[in-house]
């Protein structure tokens, strides 16, 4: 007879309908895509996720573990997860990465997402722009100052408009 009590307890408790920190994590992530989805006018979240996820990879590439660490930590946990997706932190870091290089790594990350004809460069400048927006001045310098050279002016570019608050 106790069993059966005890197995009724368990079924009469209520199921948790929202987890607060994964309602954040989602409205965190979405804003994000918004943002890209403003200024690329596409009206398909999922491609802009693909994309957005590439470029994020592709700026992991060109860290260091370390630097990756401190990166990833400002990163709403959906995008942190998308950010590690697939990393093998003991593969060697790239050299000399040129901006076409880069681009190319995004490029090869998309090649099965099924995304709308668009203009490569202007994608990932628009998401590089939205990356800058969501993490810390001081972190945005890190990873500058942590990748290639030929990489810097690009990354750069779009960079250099005047920060939005975390």
């Amino acid at each position: 007879m106790l069993k059966k009590k005890k197995s009724e307890t368990i079924l009469n408790y209520k199921i948790t309908k929202n987890v607060t920190v994964f309602a954040r994590t989602t409205h965190k992530s979405q804003l994000w895509i918004n943002e890209m989805q403003k200024e690329l006018k596409w009206l398909n979240g999922d491609s802009l996720f693909h994309l957005l996820r590439a470029v994020l990879q592709s700026l992991r590439d060109q860290m260091t573990v370390h630097e990756s660490a401190h990166f990833s930590a400002q990163l709403p946990l959906i995008l942190r997860g998308a950010f590690y997706e697939g990393w093998n932190p003991h593969a060697e870091q790239l050299s000399g990465v040129t901006k076409d290089d880069f681009l190319a790594a995004i490029k090869g990350r998309l090649s099965h997402a099924g995304l709308p004809k668009f203009e490569l460069e202007a994608g990932v400048l628009t998401t590089l722009n939205v990356i800058k927006k969501h993490i810390s001045a001081g972190e945005m310098d890190d990873l500058v100052a942590v990748v290639e050279p030929s990489l810097k002016t690009f990354i750069k570019h779009k960079l250099s408009q005047p920060e939005a608050t975390i």
